[in-house]
């Protein structure tokens, strides 16, 4: 038995260090025209987003990126399960199971830094479980 999932990135919004709109609260910036999120020579755990396709805006103003512009990657996992059954009697047995979780061991990466002038911005920090395997011995009655 198996379970197959892919599920689309995660939005993110893109934020600034520094609250340059003077209100207290979360700072976006503003983008450059002509630059793209995309960063030269394609995505990659180092650097998702183009950091130079943001700048700040002028102090007393809202920045003009609106929020979840960057999607971060994509999750696909694949779960594997295989089971076999031992009759003791009619009332009673043993399970014998195997199970698979991120079979392939595709790499999930998480946590985008979303700070556009921090030293880290663009770069995926975290990631999820990788390969899993179990075994287990059940008793039915």
């Amino acid at each position: 038995m198996g379970i197959h999932s892919y599920t689309a990135g995660t939005p993110y919004t893109i934020t600034a260090s520094t609250d340059f709109s003077n209100t207290g609260g979360s700072a976006r910036p503003n983008a450059v025209l002509g630059v793209s999120t995309e960063p030269p020579g394609g995505r990659s755990r180092q650097q998702w987003f183009n950091p130079a396709a943001f700048t700040n805006p002028a102090s007393g103003q809202f920045g003009n990126v609106g929020r979840n512009t960057v999607t971060g990657p994509s999750v696909v996992a694949i779960d594997f399960s295989l089971f076999k059954n031992f009759p003791i009697n009619e009332r009673v047995r043993f399970q014998l199971r195997a199970e698979a979780f991120n079979l392939i061991n595709h790499p999930n990466f998480t946590s985008l830094s979303t700070t556009y002038d921090a030293s880290n911005a663009g770069q995926l920090n975290a990631a999820l479980a990788a390969r899993q395997i179990q075994l287990a011995l059940k008793l039915l009655f």
